[in-house]
């Protein structure tokens, strides 16, 4: 979420004549969301197949607790990725992408800022100077209020909801070892 900050202290107190396209493009390529991923093939068939009722009740419990959760976690997800989403779609509202070598250009915004910025070739996109395609300043506030949004998400899952979710896996995963003997 690095890109973000960036992003937003570069556009923060700036009117419209103040950004260059090629700096907003770079600096606004927050990159896409990174998801996380698990599978639920096992728990799915222990519930379908109704062996569920051969564990403890507290083993039950907390498998029905995990099982929540992670499906809490892919509602999240969708929200993160829709929210992602709409920070390309304004992008796409607000900047000219047209460049030329726009193959460099992508892979150029895959690149860390400080191994880019000195090269030619971000120089000569720079000093195109290409106009934006929005002229109200109100669109690249909402940008910031779109990149900022998805920070906080992100933020709220790496430093609170995905600990939780292993710290919970571990705890099931201890609970079944010690119930069936399994060291």
């Amino acid at each position: 979420m690095e890109k973000i900050d960036t992003f937003c202290a570069y556009v923060y107190e700036k009117n419209l004549s103040q950004l260059n396209n090629f700096d907003l493009i770079y600096k606004s390529g927050i990159g896409s969301y990174n998801p996380y991923t698990w599978s639920r093939a096992t728990l799915e068939q222990i519930k379908s197949s109704g062996s569920l009722r051969y564990f403890d009740d507290s083993i039950v419990k907390k498998i029905s607790a995990y099982d929540a959760f992670t499906q809490h976690m892919d509602y999240d997800y969708e929200t993160d990725y829709n929210q992602s989403n709409k920070i390309f779609e304004k992008r796409e509202q607000i900047l000219d992408m047209n460049y030329p070598g726009s193959l460099s250009l992508v892979m150029l915004l895959d690149l860390k800022s400080d191994s880019v910025k000195n090269t030619t070739f971000y120089e000569e996109m720079r000093n195109l100077n290409k106009p934006l395609l929005t002229k109200d300043i109100i669109d690249i506030k909402v940008l910031t209020n779109e990149a900022l949004r998805l920070k906080t998400l992100v933020g709220v899952r790496r430093d609170f909801e995905l600990p939780r979710l292993v710290k919970d896996a571990i705890d099931l995963i201890h609970l079944l070892e010690i119930e069936y003997n399994l060291n």
